[in-house]
């Protein structure tokens, strides 16, 4: 590994969290029959020892940060109703140093489809690495829509190495891509195609964009709208622009954090508690000018497997 590159593992559930929010357990007791009630009961004594041993990923360099969740509200649910529901990170994300490329890929349901697909593409770019870009994401499309139910978002950026000035996007499906104003802070949304990766006859084209000093870029997964349900009144753009000022490197921990914590809410019928991260979350963010040279040839793939 690069000297540089730092890839840290952080525990989905901290020590102590069960025991410090008992009202988690409250939905799967209330209204139920004898014998599910103690089925809940007996997971609930066993939780313990997953605090600390379940882990999700964050990924850090120079100009850029990375986090991979598997979604605390989901973990928690698959640990409550046993076997029959896995643990699976499905969202996945790459970072290809070399080529200047960061992306993401969220497929529905329990799936390695988006790693799959990710892993075709870092291949096809090893293989001919003159090769034109636009040509290996659609061949990779072309390839996984034959015979797939499926599909996957995917969130791409590309910063070509000799075009400073140039950022080329990819958006398809229901992830995000933003572009950040060094000037104002603001971000603006790329706009997306509405079928997914993996579709059959479908061509997906790169849009290039100017860059201007400071500018960045942040691609997520729909993960990320857990961040509206812990601060409501602030808009989910409002809210990540504000992270990207205050955070630093530290972005894509932190926020992967904030979307996955315990949402506590004072209701007429007392206090109730739960995850607000339901959902797996993969979030990138770039800073273009700041990354190092096409020098540094690493290429880093996390996600999208069964736990």
């Amino acid at each position: 590994m690069r000297e540089g590159i730092v890839i840290e593992a952080y525990p989905v559930f901290g020590k102590g969290t069960f025991r410090a929010y008992p009202e988690l357990f409250e939905p799967y007791l209330r209204n139920q029959p004898a014998h599910i009630r103690e089925k809940y009961r007996k997971a609930r004594r066993t939780l313990p020892k997953f605090e600390g041993s379940i882990k999700w990923q964050t990924i850090r360099g120079t100009g850029f940060c990375a986090s991979i969740h598997p979604g605390s509200a989901k973990v928690f649910h698959a640990l409550m109703t046993g076997a029959a529901h896995p643990i699976y990170v499905s969202d996945c994300l790459y970072i290809n140093l070399r080529h200047r490329i960061f992306a993401l890929s969220d497929p529905p349901g329990m799936t390695t489809l988006s790693r799959s697909l990710l892993e075709a593409l870092d291949r096809y770019l090893k293989a001919d690495p003159r090769a034109d870009l636009e040509a290996i994401i659609n061949r990779v499309n072309r390839e996984a829509g034959e015979g797939l139910r499926d599909r996957a978002t995917l969130s791409l950026l590309h910063l070509p190495p000799d075009d400073p000035n140039t950022a080329r996007l990819v958006l398809a499906g229901d992830s995000y891509l933003w572009h950040g104003s060094g000037e104002t802070g603001e971000l603006r949304l790329a706009q997306a195609v509405p079928n997914r990766w993996g579709t059959p006859n479908m061509e997906l084209y790169i849009n290039s964009v100017p860059l201007k000093e400071g500018d960045f870029f942040l691609l997520a997964t729909d993960g990320v709208i857990a961040l509206r349900y812990r601060f409501p009144d602030e808009g989910l753009e409002e809210a990540l622009a504000r992270r990207v000022r205050t955070d630093g490197p530290a972005f894509a921990e932190r926020l992967a954090r904030e979307c996955n914590d315990v949402l506590i809410e004072l209701t007429p019928e007392g206090r109730q508690a739960r995850f607000a991260g339901g959902d797996d979350l993969a979030v990138v963010l770039v800073h273009p000018r700041s990354l190092p040279g096409p020098e540094i040839g690493e290429t880093y793939i996390l996600g999208g497997y069964v736990i």
